[in-house]
């Protein structure tokens, strides 16, 4: 089959990225060719694509920019069209190279153009290529881009859902509601990665679509992320990557830096146009600069604990820091690393000084400066009042000495760093505050033999039921719940782990890996996906005959 995959954004660091590059991979892996749609331009390092093409600014003419050949059995064809430097995303973030804006904050001329210029690109393509069928990743706005060039042609397409779509943008907006249900309504199939998603598609399209939801899962690559037999190279290649990831991205964060002027702040000076101002003087998309100091304080008779996701309030890293400060007493050992980037990365810095330094003032103003970027609980400042007028904050205090030593940030890592420390990591931690599509990050742990602890909500559960039923398993282990009193269940997880014996420990993580490999192999994922195209295209061609006789 000829496949044309539109994503429209790059092919790493977020969940949807990965997902659109491994499937991508593996339909090329299967004998298919797929034209792929995306704004990356470095695609060297992507081994499945044999092309990259460019096109005018107009999008009128597209021109070869490189060749090559690949080692699968069918052919990727990488396009990059003009969009004017403006790239609409679902949550801000910088793009290099590009004017971000948010859906929500587009102009209708702006997301006119937008939508314009795609599907000039498109039809460019579609004019030259037979296509036999078309993925529209995300259900804005790529559902009307699909409509737009595939029902003149008659060209079956297929609106792939992973969920910031539907959280951050059809949820909030009735424009984008009504411009997604046009082109989702004319869809050949919707796929929705976890049935939390099929759920909540039901939700917002009052059932209307349920007819052609089909719940097909993201995966794992398990090429990259595989256990380990020898935690101390695996904790020596983690570090050497990381090193030389810094070495090449310089700039990154430096607790010799950023981190001395976050010390040096006074109290009354700190808000988040302070911190705002001293994010934007490095680079966050790079290691720390004393990415390998920081690393070698660990050694393969460490227990670490494990955070990786974008350091925004939503992800629940501040949740990780506040509970490790009360099990850190146990084990002399224990370590959190905290691995990504992100806005809150200098309130997480204080957070952690502000522990260390037992300061009850400094730290009651973090808390309640990250727990008002939710709309929804203050996390932080509950559990820290409860602490104060139970008279436990000096006992808390006592629990989290030297936290500035236990909790490593590293900075931006990718997944040729990350599947060292996940092989050796003990516990990982997914604390995802807002509704999940999916629990990519998850499986990438236990794949690598972590144990996971996660937010037991949305697909984030979908995932980690699949995992305690098909292994087996105690789900009270596993689950947070965000309910009642989270940091103190957080902590008390953590510690119940900890506290089993190696060999249980051992079996857990043996078990976790054993059952991810089965389900969430991204050969088993691409190969349901191929078939359900195929479904589609026989009932295609039935129905076809049948309107010609």
């Amino acid at each position: 089959m000829d496949l044309l995959v539109w994503h429209g954004y790059l092919l790493a660091g977020t969940g949807s990225n990965i997902h659109i590059q491994n499937i991508s991979r593996e339909f090329c892996q299967l004998g298919h060719n797929v034209h792929l749609f995306i704004q990356e331009s470095d695609l060297d390092e992507y081994d499945f694509i044999s092309r990259k093409y460019t096109f005018e600014d107009d999008n009128s003419k597209l021109a070869l920019e490189w060749e090559r050949e690949t080692e699968y059995l069918g052919k990727c064809f990488a396009y990059q069209p003009s969009i004017k430097e403006l790239l609409p995303v679902f949550v801000y973030d910088n793009y290099e190279g590009f004017t971000v804006k948010t859906f929500l904050d587009l102009s209708d001329e702006e997301l006119e153009i937008y939508k314009q210029q795609n599907i000039k690109a498109i039809d460019l393509v579609m004019n030259k290529a037979r296509i036999d069928a078309f993925i529209a990743d995300h259900g804005v706005i790529s559902p009307l881009l699909a409509k737009e060039t595939c029902l003149k042609r008659s060209t079956p397409y297929i609106v792939l859902i992973q969920g910031s779509d539907i959280e951050f943008t059809i949820k909030k907006s009735q424009r984008y509601l009504d411009l997604s249900y046009e082109g989702i309504k004319t869809a050949s199939s919707v796929i929705a990665v976890t049935d939390h998603i099929k759920r909540e598609l039901s939700k917002v399209y009052n059932g209307s679509i349920d007819h052609i939801v089909k719940v097909v899962p993201s995966g794992v690559d398990l090429n990259t992320f595989i256990p380990t037999s020898d935690k101390k190279l695996s904790l020596q290649s983690f570090i050497a990557a990381s090193k030389n990831l810094q070495d090449k991205r310089g700039n990154g964060f430096s607790k010799k830096k950023q981190g001395r002027t976050l010390s040096e702040l006074k109290t009354n000076e700190i808000d988040d146009e302070l911190l705002g101002n001293i994010h934007n003087s490095y680079n966050d998309r790079a290691p720390d600069v004393d990415v390998e100091e920081k690393l070698s304080c660990l050694s393969s008779n460490s227990k670490l604990v494990t955070f990786v996701g974008k350091l925004m309030v939503t992800k629940g890293a501040h949740l990780a820091i506040a509970a490790m400060g009360k099990v850190f007493g146990s084990d002399p050992s224990l370590k959190l690393v905290i691995i990504g980037f992100g806005p809150l990365r200098e309130h997480l810095e204080l957070l952690v000084d502000s522990i260390a330094l037992r300061d009850i003032d400094r730290l009651f103003l973090i808390a309640k400066m990250i727990d008002d970027k939710l709309d929804t609980r203050d996390y932080l400042s509950e559990f820290y009042r409860n602490l104060k007028d139970q008279r436990k904050i000096d006992d808390y205090f006592d629990m989290s000495a030297g936290i500035k030593e236990k909790v490593i940030f590293t900075g931006l890592l990718y997944h040729d760093q990350i599947k060292h420390m996940l092989a050796i990591t003990d516990i990982q931690l997914t604390l995802s505050i807002f509704p999940e599509a999916f629990g990519l990050v998850v499986l990438e742990g236990t794949a690598s033999g972590a144990i996971p602890i996660v937010s037991n909500h949305s697909g984030l559960r979908d995932v980690l039921i699949s995992l305690e039923e098909k292994g087996g398993l105690d789900n009270d282990f596993f689950r947070l719940t965000l309910s009642k009193d989270p940091l103190i269940h957080l902590s008390e997880l953590v510690e119940r782990i900890l506290g089993l014996d190696d060999d249980s420990r051992k079996q857990l993580k043996k078990t976790f890996s054993k059952t991810t490999n089965l389900e969430y192999g991204w050969s088993s994922v691409s190969k349901r996906f191929t078939e359900h195209i195929n479904e589609i295209l026989i009932e295609e061609k039935i129905n076809k005959e049948k309107k010609d006789r």
